[in-house]
């Protein structure tokens, strides 16, 4: 049975490095066999690293949860394990305020050579109104809608987060300084637990990686952030996940759904300026992301809403595996929604950046 232990490599990953060592100066080799970080497992022989080989045992399965708390700051690495079905991804964090000031999160995933960043709320634009770190706030349709495709994204900041948008690049102290480097965590299945690396990185965090979080109205609870990324090939099993936690502390707990196509909803385009109904609609089929309403600590579970077509706040899609969002625009369109078990019943969605920014009764047009 392998042992975890704390080795070095010299290069930028364990994909890309050569060989393993024993200590951080890179000069003693460590000794031939096989060694594991983040779903890759290469075998050392005579000093040198073999091919990389994808090792499932190695990441955190689908529908498992994950709950992790620090008190110092950290980059958590996880390689996940997502099956060989298709469909969309559905992953849900939930960022504690148990603590003051909270701990932030930004989170970015990769998978098949894309990476994903953007997250909604239950109730966005409905009591809950997300923002950049700019003083004031610029609104935002989602979380992430100005950051970069390669940075993450952090959630759960407010207004006791003023100093989260800085540079981390001093030498780690004990206890931990408000501006240490991050040291480097990787998640190891045999533990069960993400495990020291006892490396560290600088890391910038930007206004526009910032997902401020404004509740205007409703009670003040946290609930769960949701990102929907596509898995459209069966063999590619696998995606990488970073979560950075600058602010000396982290207490998230995760987790990320096995592929399947997302619920869907019939509704006709309409370009009026009021949300009008129409006698005779030709409806086309979309798709929409359900969000989470809380994290249930008792069952230690994410607690699904049940909607049968797109609530304020979900994201949704023409495309049932979440590949390509509904008007991922800037200009915002209204959509007449079918609601199959009420006939004669309509409503209507806003839908600006695919999220539902605006939902209600249509009203019937005057001939």
């Amino acid at each position: 049975m392998g042992q975890l232990g704390l080795y070095y490599f010299n290069g930028n990953s364990f994909a890309q490095a050569t060989s393993v060592f024993t200590d951080s100066d890179l000069t003693t080799l460590a000794p031939d066999g096989y060694y594991s970080n983040a779903g890759i497992v290469r075998q050392q022989l005579l000093g040198i690293l073999l091919s990389p080989e994808t090792c499932s045992t190695c990441c955190v399965p689908c529908n498992a949860l994950v709950s992790v708390f620090e008190s110092t700051s950290g980059v958590y690495s996880s390689c996940l394990e997502l099956g060989s079905g298709t469909g969309a991804v559905i992953f849900r964090i939930q960022v504690v305020f148990g603590e003051f000031p909270p701990y932030p999160v930004g989170t970015i995933i990769t998978h098949d050579g894309s990476n994903y960043n953007r997250f909604t709320i239950k109730n966005n634009h409905n009591g809950i109104q997300f923002g950049d770190n700019s003083v004031p706030p610029n609104q935002l349709d989602y979380a992430g809608i100005n950051n970069n495709p390669t940075d993450p994204t952090y959630l759960g900041v407010y207004t006791g987060n003023t100093t989260l948008v800085n540079t981390y690049d001093q030498t780690p102290t004990d206890p931990c300084g408000p501006l240490d480097q991050l040291e480097d965590y990787t998640y190891e299945s045999v533990s069960g637990s993400f495990v020291e690396q006892g490396t560290y990185q600088t890391v910038v965090v930007n206004n526009n990686q910032v997902g401020f979080f404004t509740q205007t109205s409703g009670t003040n609870v946290v609930k769960p952030f949701t990102l929907v990324f596509p898995k459209t090939n069966a063999a590619s099993t696998f995606a990488d996940m970073l979560n950075y936690s600058p602010l000396c502390g982290t207490d998230m707990k995760w987790e990320v759904e096995c592929p399947a196509q997302l619920p869907f909803f019939d509704a006709e385009f309409s370009n009026e300026s009021i949300p009008f109904c129409t006698d005779t609609p030709t409806f086309n089929t979309y798709y929409f992301a359900r969000n989470s309403d809380s994290y249930i600590y008792a069952t230690q579970q994410f607690d699904v809403d049940t909607n049968t077509t797109p609530d304020v706040g979900n994201f949704v899609f023409t495309t049932s595996d979440g590949s390509v969002y509904l008007n991922d625009t800037s200009t915002a369109y209204y959509y007449y929604v079918d609601i199959p078990s009420s006939p004669g019943v309509g409503e209507y969605i806003k839908v600006r950046n695919g999220v539902v920014i605006e939902k209600g009764p249509c009203q019937p047009q005057t001939p």
